[in-house]
């Protein structure tokens, strides 16, 4: 009960005062906002440390340049 009256008033909050709604519970940035931010060979780290196990995201932006790769030989 108190659950849905929450997410109501949450709703309300946010139908009268999106602003405010978006400071106190802002939407998480997308990887490509996130790229955008970041200067060349810098990267964004995100760890979850877990009970029972342990995550680490990474958001690269490489630099402008890249190095040539090698292409594989072709199959005879």
């Amino acid at each position: 009960m108190l659950r849905g009256e929450r997410n109501k008033a949450r709703l309300q909050i946010r139908e009268k005062f999106p602003a405010y709604a978006d400071l106190v519970s802002p939407k998480p940035p997308t990887v490509k906002q996130i790229k955008a931010t970041l200067v060349d060979d810098e990267a964004l780290l995100s760890f979850y440390l877990g009970q029972n196990g342990s995550f680490v995201w990474a958001v690269p932006r490489p630099a402008r340049w890249s190095s040539p790769r090698s292409t594989p030989p072709a199959a005879n």
